[in-house]
């Protein structure tokens, strides 16, 4: 009876010591344990919080006020070098605002409960979105507890 009570036991610290894979490819390994990223291994036990941040862009002001202006005053002045100048600078910060806009990155931020902060940009993590590893990544504080 004692020894059917010891291998019991033995069953269930080891089916609590195993390691389960939640996500894994090129760039980034999530097991219940660690996460392996860039070279560093992140306890999911120390974890104390993860977000999705997004860059914030701030629109070019500059180039769209000040392409305003140089138009608006080209065409009170009969100026039409300023004319141009002002619709090409208008156009430039309408361009460079959309690329900005459809180019922000977005990162995931692991906080530990030492306040120390990992974060995981979608630029080293290819072909993979980051709501995906952010699902894994809780699954496995969850699952470990």
């Amino acid at each position: 009876m004692l020894l059917g009570m010891l291998a019991l036991s033995v069953v269930n610290v080891t089916s609590q010591l195993e390691e389960h894979a939640f996500f894994e490819n090129s760039h980034i390994k999530i097991t219940s344990a660690v996460i392996e990223y860039n070279n560093t291994i992140i306890s999911t036990k120390a974890i104390s919080s993860v977000i999705i941040d997004k860059e914030e862009v701030d629109p070019p002001n500059g180039l769209l006020g000040g392409g305003i202006l140089f138009y608006l005053f080209g065409q009170y002045s009969d100026n039409e070098t300023l004319a141009i100048i002002g619709t090409l600078s208008f156009l430039s910060g309408l361009f460079y605002m959309g690329t900005k806009k459809f180019s922000s990155i977005k990162s995931l931020i692991i906080t530990m409960d030492s306040g120390e902060k990992f974060i995981l940009d979608e630029e080293h993590i290819e072909d993979t979105d980051l709501q995906v590893v952010l699902k894994c990544i809780r699954d496995a504080i969850i699952f470990r507890g």
